[in-house]
Parts: C-alpha cells; sequence; structure tokens
C-alpha cells in the first residue's frame, strides 16, 4: 500500500494511505534511516512488523505536480485582483 509520512511526533509516525482509508502510525525506530515527510512510500506488514520503502520517483513526480498546481493558483489569483483593481 502506498502512504505519504505526514508527521513525526515523539516515537509514533503518522502515514496517510493512497486509497483514503484512516491513518496508520508507526513507532518511529520502524522508519528507514533518513526519512523524509512528505515522501512516498511502500508500506508492508512483514510478519507483523512494518517496512516502509521509499518510492523517490513518485514522491518526486507529486511535489512537481503540487508545484505546478500552486504556480496555477497563484498566478490565476494575480490575474484576478488585476482585473478588479480596473
Amino acid at each position: 500500500m502506498r502512504v505519504v509520512l505526514e508527521a513525526v511526533e515523539d516515537t509514533t509516525a503518522r502515514l496517510i494511505p493512497d486509497d483514503g482509508t484512516a491513518p496508520v502510525y508507526i513507532r518511529t525506530d520502524h522508519l528507514p534511516k533518513g526519512y523524509k515527510l512528505g515522501a512516498v512510500y511502500e508500506y508492508q506488514l512483514l510478519e507483523g512488523i512494518p517496512h516502509l520503502t521509499m518510492l523517490e520517483e513518485e514522491t518526486r513526480e507529486r511535489r512537481e505536480r503540487i508545484k505546478s498546481k500552486r504556480e496555477a493558483l497563484l498566478s490565476r489569483s494575480s490575474k484576478n485582483k488585476k482585473r478588479k483593481q480596473k
């Protein structure tokens, strides 16, 4: 299952599944070394132990899509402000 690492608080990490199901909480000692908030991971339970594998290409693509959407929204907002001033 694909998840996004949303938050780390004390000894707990919160993962948000892509499929819209409830967040998954795991102990931080199950996070891979060099983990990154906002990164996409493949999450598996193997013999009851959570395993995460970072999906670097998926993370990069999602960040680029988010950046493009944000820039489009800011551009549209800027154009709307200019129209209102006229």
